[in-house]
């Protein structure tokens, strides 16, 4: 029986707080986090994207990244992750803006073929970097050419879409030492209403325990329990309703609560990732229903 290795996963797992990241030391570096889904990618003998890949393990659906299948990004037969701009708002949203799905490069577990899943994430990211700018000398000119009237196609001369087909579609994301931290945290969070920081060990092998982390912001709010069975409980917030996990707690109708959530949903503005953080005894009976 042929033994498989198991996928690795390069994504960032736990929390830190700002005030956490700045103990941290040199050899650590903070990056945007994109607001998107988690993505592996395959490249062909060619370095064009073969196969998109969820956490999963499943393929995206063809639908979703056509405008990703076959561009040239990297080199031959690598294996790379990054974040993909869908099933999020705000994905959706820049993927609809500019036209066209991106997808955010940030790790990578193969290069040419070279597994690079034992190598400090220095080696792995500066590998990535040289592939890339490898492929970016190629000096390949985009697909369309524009004239007063929008795009049209170098090959055939008719209208379309400027979608390119080379390492423009997967940007590597950007990031800073960790003592730049409010710096990157102005820019790429409260400035560009971001969804957070990512905090990488720059020491670290693929999928270290602890090696990336993540920092978001969050606030608190007050709701007030609408019912709960053990499970699950119904909240209500400014006239909102919202659930959230309610395993091991007795709650009571009525019943205030203190929910942390990270930001709202741009469709329903009910909050986002809630969770209840402590009851609230003091507030009994603040809210009439």
């Amino acid at each position: 029986m042929t033994r498989t290795r198991p996928i690795d996963y390069a994504g960032a797992a736990g929390r830190l707080s700002l005030a956490d990241v700045r103990e941290l030391g040199p050899r650590w570096v903070v990056q945007p986090k994109i607001d998107g889904v988690y993505a592996r990618v395959h490249l062909d003998q060619r370095g064009r994207i073969a196969q998109l890949y969820s956490r999963a393990a499943r393929p995206f659906p063809r639908l979703l990244v056509s405008d990703l299948m076959g561009a040239c990004i990297g080199l031959p037969g690598s294996e790379l992750v990054g974040e993909l701009e869908a099933h999020t708002e705000a994905g959706n949203r820049s993927a609809a803006s500019r036209g066209w799905r991106a997808l955010h490069l940030f790790d990578a577990i193969r290069i040419g073929g070279r597994y690079l899943g034992r190598e400090p994430y220095s080696v792995r990211r500066d590998a990535l970097w040289r592939a890339q700018s490898e492929v970016e000398c190629y000096g390949a000119r985009l697909p369309w050419c524009e004239d007063d009237h929008g795009a049209r196609s170098r090959s055939t001369g008719r209208f379309c879409r400027p979608v390119p087909t080379d390492w423009r579609v997967a940007p590597i994301i950007d990031q800073r030492p960790t003592c730049r931290v409010a710096e990157a945290w102005a820019d790429w969070v409260e400035r560009s209403d971001g969804e957070g920081l990512v905090v990488v060990n720059l020491d670290a092998p693929l999928g270290a325990r602890g090696a990336k982390r993540k920092v978001k912001p969050s606030e608190t709010l007050d709701a007030v329990v609408l019912s709960s069975d053990g499970r699950a409980a119904s909240l209500l917030w400014a006239g909102r309703r919202f659930a959230v996990s309610a395993a091991g707690l007795v709650l009571e109708r009525g019943q205030m609560v203190e929910v942390r959530c990270e930001g709202f949903y741009e469709g329903t503005s009910a909050p986002r990732f809630a969770r209840i953080v402590r009851t609230r005894p003091d507030l009994d009976g603040t809210l009439v229903m």
